[in-house]
């Protein structure tokens, strides 16, 4: 019981010595200290946006997509009541696929 014991405190005081630890007296990184001062974010007078007669830009809708993939609603995982349909939500995709294409050119060949 007595090494029970001891083996306890021992726990407790390494515990205790641990808690005293912070950026200054250990390898650990400053944003572990407990309670410390967060330095206030710069406030600069400049806007968030882009530079001043830049014209922004997108990606126009595509009339025709290739490919349409509806996704239509399960009503049966819907609180009950009634319902209408309204209309969709459309968002396009662009993916670029590469080919990879082999063209093989046969010359003749005549004997004598």
């Amino acid at each position: 019981m007595r090494t029970r014991l001891d083996l306890l405190l021992l726990i407790v005081n390494l515990l205790c010595h641990r808690l005293g630890l912070n950026s200054r007296n250990s390898s650990k990184p400053p944003s572990s200290d407990p309670n410390r001062e967060k330095s206030p974010k710069n406030n600069s007078s400049n806007k968030t946006s882009g530079q001043k007669g830049h014209n922004g830009s997108t990606l126009e809708r595509e009339i025709d997509p290739d490919i349409t993939h509806k996704s239509p609603v399960d009503t049966t995982l819907s609180p009950k009541g009634h319902y209408k349909k309204v209309g969709y939500e459309t968002r396009q995709v662009v993916d670029i696929e590469f080919q990879r294409i082999v063209t093989q050119y046969q010359a003749q060949i005549f004997e004598n």
